[in-house]
Protein backbone atom coordinates (compact mmCIF):
# COMPACT_ATOMS: atom_id res chain seq x y z
CA UNK A 1 0.00 0.00 0.00
CA UNK A 2 1.38 3.41 -0.96
CA UNK A 3 2.29 5.62 2.01
CA UNK A 4 0.53 8.98 2.09
CA UNK A 5 2.86 10.47 4.68
CA UNK A 6 6.55 11.43 4.69
CA UNK A 7 9.21 10.66 7.30
CA UNK A 8 12.47 12.57 7.71
CA UNK A 9 15.47 12.29 10.01
CA UNK A 10 17.63 15.25 11.00
CA UNK A 11 19.97 14.34 8.14
CA UNK A 12 17.29 16.14 6.12
CA UNK A 13 17.33 19.26 8.32
CA UNK A 14 16.89 21.59 5.34
CA UNK A 15 13.62 19.83 4.53
CA UNK A 16 12.55 20.18 8.19
CA UNK A 17 13.21 23.92 7.93
CA UNK A 18 11.25 24.24 4.70
CA UNK A 19 8.18 22.63 6.23
CA UNK A 20 8.59 24.53 9.50
CA UNK A 21 8.62 27.84 7.64
CA UNK A 22 5.29 26.97 6.03
CA UNK A 23 3.61 26.76 9.43
CA UNK A 24 2.16 30.04 10.69
CA UNK A 25 1.57 29.32 14.41
CA UNK A 26 4.86 27.87 15.66
CA UNK A 27 7.54 28.23 18.32
CA UNK A 28 11.24 27.79 19.00
CA UNK A 29 10.75 24.34 20.55
CA UNK A 30 9.86 22.92 17.12
CA UNK A 31 13.06 24.07 15.42
CA UNK A 32 15.82 21.74 14.29
CA UNK A 33 18.16 23.62 16.65
CA UNK A 34 16.38 22.39 19.77
CA UNK A 35 15.37 19.02 18.35
CA UNK A 36 18.95 18.20 17.30
CA UNK A 37 20.35 19.20 20.71
CA UNK A 38 17.96 16.83 22.45
CA UNK A 39 18.69 14.07 19.96
CA UNK A 40 22.44 14.28 20.52
CA UNK A 41 22.28 14.64 24.27
CA UNK A 42 19.69 11.95 24.96
CA UNK A 43 21.00 9.54 22.32
CA UNK A 44 17.59 9.10 20.78
CA UNK A 45 16.23 9.39 17.23
CA UNK A 46 14.46 12.54 16.10
CA UNK A 47 11.76 12.00 13.48
CA UNK A 48 9.64 14.44 11.47
CA UNK A 49 6.24 13.18 10.32
CA UNK A 50 4.70 15.16 7.48
CA UNK A 51 1.16 14.79 6.25
CA UNK A 52 -0.24 17.17 3.66
CA UNK A 53 -3.22 17.44 1.41
CA UNK A 54 -3.71 20.41 -0.92
CA UNK A 55 -3.10 23.52 1.24
CA UNK A 56 -3.34 21.65 4.56
CA UNK A 57 -0.22 20.49 6.39
CA UNK A 58 0.84 18.72 9.58
CA UNK A 59 4.39 19.15 10.89
CA UNK A 60 4.99 16.69 13.74
CA UNK A 61 8.49 16.29 15.24
CA UNK A 62 9.05 13.67 17.94
CA UNK A 63 11.61 11.28 19.38
CA UNK A 64 11.52 7.57 18.64
CA UNK A 65 12.85 5.54 21.57
CA UNK A 66 13.87 1.90 21.74
CA UNK A 67 12.05 -0.18 24.32
CA UNK A 68 14.45 -2.40 26.25
CA UNK A 69 14.35 -6.15 25.69
CA UNK A 70 12.10 -5.84 22.66
CA UNK A 71 12.19 -4.86 19.00
CA UNK A 72 9.50 -2.25 19.57
CA UNK A 73 9.58 1.53 20.07
CA UNK A 74 7.60 4.31 21.62
CA UNK A 75 7.53 8.00 20.82
CA UNK A 76 7.57 11.16 22.91
CA UNK A 77 7.71 14.85 22.13
CA UNK A 78 10.20 17.40 23.40
CA UNK A 79 10.68 17.69 27.14
CA UNK A 80 9.27 21.20 26.90
CA UNK A 81 6.35 21.83 24.50
CA UNK A 82 5.53 19.74 21.46
CA UNK A 83 2.91 17.93 19.45
CA UNK A 84 1.74 18.33 15.85
CA UNK A 85 1.65 21.77 14.26
CA UNK A 86 -1.24 22.29 11.87
CA UNK A 87 -1.74 24.54 8.90
CA UNK A 88 -5.40 24.11 7.96
CA UNK A 89 -7.01 26.12 5.18
CA UNK A 90 -10.11 24.00 4.45
CA UNK A 91 -12.04 20.85 5.51
CA UNK A 92 -10.33 20.85 8.89
CA UNK A 93 -12.22 18.03 10.63
CA UNK A 94 -11.83 15.67 7.69
CA UNK A 95 -8.14 16.54 7.30
CA UNK A 96 -7.40 15.88 10.99
CA UNK A 97 -9.20 12.55 10.76
CA UNK A 98 -7.11 11.55 7.74
CA UNK A 99 -3.92 12.66 9.50
CA UNK A 100 -4.80 10.57 12.55
CA UNK A 101 -5.39 7.49 10.39
CA UNK A 102 -2.14 8.05 8.51
CA UNK A 103 -0.22 8.45 11.76
CA UNK A 104 -1.73 5.22 13.10
CA UNK A 105 -0.58 3.47 9.92
CA UNK A 106 2.94 4.80 10.50
CA UNK A 107 2.93 3.58 14.09
CA UNK A 108 1.77 0.12 13.05
CA UNK A 109 4.38 -0.05 10.27
CA UNK A 110 7.22 1.07 12.57
CA UNK A 111 6.26 -1.04 15.63
CA UNK A 112 5.34 1.96 17.78
CA UNK A 113 3.65 0.87 21.00
CA UNK A 114 2.68 4.20 22.57
CA UNK A 115 2.76 7.94 22.00
CA UNK A 116 3.23 10.73 24.58
CA UNK A 117 2.62 14.38 23.63
CA UNK A 118 3.48 17.39 25.80
CA UNK A 119 1.20 19.94 24.18
CA UNK A 120 2.13 23.55 23.60
CA UNK A 121 -0.37 25.56 25.70
CA UNK A 122 -0.90 28.34 23.13
CA UNK A 123 -0.99 26.51 19.80
CA UNK A 124 -4.19 24.48 20.40
CA UNK A 125 -3.09 21.17 18.91
CA UNK A 126 -4.68 19.52 21.95
CA UNK A 127 -8.08 20.93 20.97
CA UNK A 128 -7.74 19.65 17.41
CA UNK A 129 -6.70 16.17 18.58
CA UNK A 130 -9.21 15.85 21.40
CA UNK A 131 -11.08 13.02 19.65
CA UNK A 132 -7.95 11.06 18.75
CA UNK A 133 -5.76 10.92 21.87
CA UNK A 134 -6.47 10.74 25.59
CA UNK A 135 -5.73 14.15 27.09
CA UNK A 136 -5.20 15.08 30.74
CA UNK A 137 -4.29 18.25 32.60
CA UNK A 138 -0.91 17.97 34.31
CA UNK A 139 0.08 21.40 35.65
CA UNK A 140 -0.62 25.13 35.54
CA UNK A 141 1.74 27.86 34.39
CA UNK A 142 1.89 31.64 34.11
CA UNK A 143 2.52 33.88 31.12
CA UNK A 144 2.86 37.63 30.61
CA UNK A 145 0.45 39.10 28.07
CA UNK A 146 2.64 41.28 25.86
CA UNK A 147 -0.31 42.58 23.88
CA UNK A 148 -1.03 44.89 26.82
CA UNK A 149 0.68 48.22 27.39
CA UNK A 150 3.58 48.59 29.82
CA UNK A 151 1.35 50.44 32.28
CA UNK A 152 -1.32 47.74 32.12
CA UNK A 153 1.29 45.05 32.73
CA UNK A 154 2.77 46.89 35.74
CA UNK A 155 -0.69 47.50 37.17
CA UNK A 156 -1.24 43.74 37.18
CA UNK A 157 1.77 43.19 39.43
CA UNK A 158 1.07 42.46 43.07
CA UNK A 159 1.70 45.70 45.03
CA UNK A 160 4.53 44.04 46.92
CA UNK A 161 6.21 43.14 43.62
CA UNK A 162 6.14 46.78 42.48
CA UNK A 163 7.65 47.86 45.80
CA UNK A 164 10.42 45.22 45.57
CA UNK A 165 11.30 46.22 41.99
CA UNK A 166 11.71 49.85 43.02
CA UNK A 167 13.74 48.81 46.06
CA UNK A 168 16.13 46.78 43.90
CA UNK A 169 16.65 49.80 41.62
CA UNK A 170 17.33 52.05 44.63
CA UNK A 171 19.83 49.49 45.93
CA UNK A 172 21.95 49.90 42.82
CA UNK A 173 21.13 46.77 40.84
CA UNK A 174 21.69 47.04 37.09
CA UNK A 175 20.42 45.07 34.09
CA UNK A 176 22.44 43.46 31.32
CA UNK A 177 21.33 41.42 28.29
CA UNK A 178 23.66 39.14 26.35
CA UNK A 179 23.44 36.67 23.48
CA UNK A 180 27.10 35.68 23.77
CA UNK A 181 27.86 32.03 24.35
CA UNK A 182 30.87 32.94 26.50
CA UNK A 183 28.46 34.30 29.14
CA UNK A 184 27.27 30.75 29.76
CA UNK A 185 29.85 30.49 32.56
CA UNK A 186 28.34 33.46 34.41
CA UNK A 187 24.85 32.06 33.88
CA UNK A 188 25.63 28.52 34.92
CA UNK A 189 27.45 29.40 38.13
CA UNK A 190 24.32 31.20 39.41
CA UNK A 191 21.95 28.54 38.07
CA UNK A 192 23.94 25.70 39.63
CA UNK A 193 24.10 27.56 42.95
CA UNK A 194 20.31 27.92 42.89
CA UNK A 195 19.65 24.28 42.02
CA UNK A 196 21.92 23.06 44.81
CA UNK A 197 20.36 25.49 47.29
CA UNK A 198 16.88 24.23 46.39
CA UNK A 199 17.97 20.58 46.28
CA UNK A 200 16.54 20.40 42.75
CA UNK A 201 16.82 17.44 40.40
CA UNK A 202 19.15 18.46 37.54
CA UNK A 203 17.98 15.73 35.20
CA UNK A 204 14.37 16.90 35.55
CA UNK A 205 15.35 20.38 34.45
CA UNK A 206 17.09 18.82 31.40
CA UNK A 207 20.13 20.91 31.98
CA UNK A 208 23.76 20.55 32.65
CA UNK A 209 26.45 22.76 31.24
CA UNK A 210 27.37 20.45 28.33
CA UNK A 211 23.76 20.27 27.20
CA UNK A 212 23.29 24.02 27.49
CA UNK A 213 26.39 24.69 25.43
CA UNK A 214 25.19 22.29 22.75
CA UNK A 215 21.71 23.83 22.78
CA UNK A 216 22.87 27.43 22.54
CA UNK A 217 25.38 26.63 19.80
CA UNK A 218 22.46 25.31 17.77
CA UNK A 219 20.08 28.18 18.59
CA UNK A 220 22.49 31.02 17.74
CA UNK A 221 20.13 34.01 17.35
CA UNK A 222 17.18 32.64 19.31
CA UNK A 223 18.48 32.82 22.87
CA UNK A 224 19.40 35.52 25.34
CA UNK A 225 20.74 35.78 28.87
CA UNK A 226 19.53 38.47 31.20
CA UNK A 227 21.74 39.31 34.17
CA UNK A 228 21.20 41.48 37.22
CA UNK A 229 24.45 42.85 38.60
CA UNK A 230 25.50 44.79 41.68
CA UNK A 231 28.84 46.55 41.73
CA UNK A 232 30.00 44.37 38.85
CA UNK A 233 28.95 41.07 40.48
CA UNK A 234 26.52 38.78 38.65
CA UNK A 235 23.77 38.02 41.19
CA UNK A 236 20.66 36.92 39.25
CA UNK A 237 20.04 35.51 35.78
CA UNK A 238 17.63 33.85 33.39
CA UNK A 239 17.94 32.11 30.03
CA UNK A 240 15.34 33.09 27.44
CA UNK A 241 14.50 31.25 24.22
CA UNK A 242 12.36 33.04 21.65
CA UNK A 243 10.86 33.25 18.19
CA UNK A 244 8.63 35.90 16.58
CA UNK A 245 5.56 35.22 18.75
CA UNK A 246 6.73 33.64 21.98
CA UNK A 247 9.54 34.18 24.47
CA UNK A 248 10.22 31.61 27.20
CA UNK A 249 11.94 32.26 30.50
CA UNK A 250 13.41 28.78 30.69
CA UNK A 251 15.66 28.55 33.74
CA UNK A 252 17.62 30.86 36.02
CA UNK A 253 18.55 31.64 39.56
CA UNK A 254 19.71 34.14 42.17
CA UNK A 255 22.63 34.02 44.60
CA UNK A 256 21.42 33.37 48.13
CA UNK A 257 23.20 36.29 49.77
CA UNK A 258 21.35 38.78 47.52
CA UNK A 259 17.94 37.16 47.58
CA UNK A 260 16.42 39.41 50.25
CA UNK A 261 17.02 42.51 48.11
CA UNK A 262 14.84 40.99 45.34
CA UNK A 263 17.04 41.33 42.24
CA UNK A 264 15.00 38.47 40.72
CA UNK A 265 11.90 40.73 40.77
CA UNK A 266 13.77 43.40 38.83
CA UNK A 267 14.98 40.72 36.40
CA UNK A 268 11.45 39.53 35.64
CA UNK A 269 10.24 43.10 35.19
CA UNK A 270 13.11 44.01 32.84
CA UNK A 271 12.55 40.83 30.85
CA UNK A 272 8.88 41.60 30.39
CA UNK A 273 9.50 45.15 29.18
CA UNK A 274 12.25 44.01 26.82
CA UNK A 275 10.07 41.47 25.03
CA UNK A 276 7.16 43.89 25.01
CA UNK A 277 9.37 46.24 22.99
CA UNK A 278 10.36 43.37 20.68
CA UNK A 279 6.67 42.77 19.83
CA UNK A 280 6.41 39.19 21.05
CA UNK A 281 2.85 38.31 22.06
CA UNK A 282 3.60 36.24 25.16
CA UNK A 283 6.43 35.78 27.64
CA UNK A 284 5.97 32.31 29.09
CA UNK A 285 7.16 32.14 32.69
CA UNK A 286 6.43 28.42 33.03
CA UNK A 287 5.05 26.23 35.77
CA UNK A 288 6.05 25.31 39.26
CA UNK A 289 7.68 21.96 39.96
CA UNK A 290 4.29 20.77 41.22
CA UNK A 291 0.87 22.31 40.76
CA UNK A 292 0.30 25.40 42.89
CA UNK A 293 3.69 25.30 44.64
CA UNK A 294 5.77 28.28 45.78
CA UNK A 295 7.46 28.70 42.41
CA UNK A 296 4.07 28.93 40.71
CA UNK A 297 2.77 31.42 43.28
CA UNK A 298 5.90 33.56 42.83
CA UNK A 299 5.27 33.75 39.07
CA UNK A 300 1.57 34.40 39.55
CA UNK A 301 2.32 37.62 41.46
CA UNK A 302 3.44 39.14 38.15
CA UNK A 303 0.19 38.31 36.37
CA UNK A 304 -2.64 36.87 38.49
CA UNK A 305 -4.81 36.56 35.37
CA UNK A 306 -2.13 34.94 33.23
CA UNK A 307 -2.69 31.31 34.11
CA UNK A 308 -2.51 28.61 31.44
CA UNK A 309 -3.14 24.87 31.52
CA UNK A 310 -0.41 22.40 30.61
CA UNK A 311 -1.86 19.29 28.97
CA UNK A 312 -0.52 15.91 27.98
CA UNK A 313 -1.75 13.56 25.26
CA UNK A 314 -1.43 9.77 25.44
CA UNK A 315 -2.24 7.04 22.98
CA UNK A 316 -1.60 3.30 22.93
CA UNK A 317 -1.04 2.13 19.37
CA UNK A 318 -0.47 -1.55 20.17
CA UNK A 319 -2.53 -2.60 23.19
CA UNK A 320 -1.39 -6.22 23.16
CA UNK A 321 2.29 -5.33 23.22
CA UNK A 322 1.68 -2.55 25.74
CA UNK A 323 0.14 -5.07 28.15
CA UNK A 324 3.01 -7.48 27.58
CA UNK A 325 5.57 -4.78 28.33
CA UNK A 326 3.74 -3.81 31.53
CA UNK A 327 3.80 -7.45 32.64
CA UNK A 328 7.52 -7.66 31.87
CA UNK A 329 8.08 -4.54 33.95
CA UNK A 330 6.28 -6.19 36.90
CA UNK A 331 8.34 -9.36 36.54
CA UNK A 332 11.67 -7.57 36.22
CA UNK A 333 11.07 -5.23 39.17
CA UNK A 334 8.73 -7.07 41.54
CA UNK A 335 9.69 -4.86 44.49
CA UNK A 336 8.98 -1.61 42.67
CA UNK A 337 5.34 -0.58 42.48
CA UNK A 338 3.92 0.72 39.23
CA UNK A 339 3.18 4.43 39.19
CA UNK A 340 -0.31 4.38 37.76
CA UNK A 341 -0.12 8.10 36.94
CA UNK A 342 2.91 7.58 34.69
CA UNK A 343 2.70 7.03 30.94
CA UNK A 344 3.70 4.76 29.42
CA UNK A 345 3.22 2.50 32.40
CA UNK A 346 5.99 0.09 31.42
CA UNK A 347 8.55 2.92 31.87
CA UNK A 348 7.37 3.82 35.38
Amino acid sequence: MKKIYKIFSLADSEIWNEYYNRIENKDVYYTTAIISAFEKFENTQAVLFIYEEEDNLVYYPFFKREIEQSNYFDITTQFTFGGPLFKIKSNGEEFIKKFSLAFSDYCNDDRIVSELIRFHPFINSDVLLNNYVEIKNVNNGIYMDLEKTADQIKNDYHPKVRYQINKAIRNGYTIEFSNKLEDLDHFFSIYEHTMIRNDANFSFYFLNKEFLKLLLEQLKDNFEFIFIKKEGVYVSTELVLFTDNFAHGVIGGTLKEFFKEHPHRLLRHALTLSYLEKKQTKLVLGTGVTSGDGVFEYKKRFNPNGEYQLRMGMKIHNQEMYNELVNKRKQNYPDKELNLNFFPLYRS
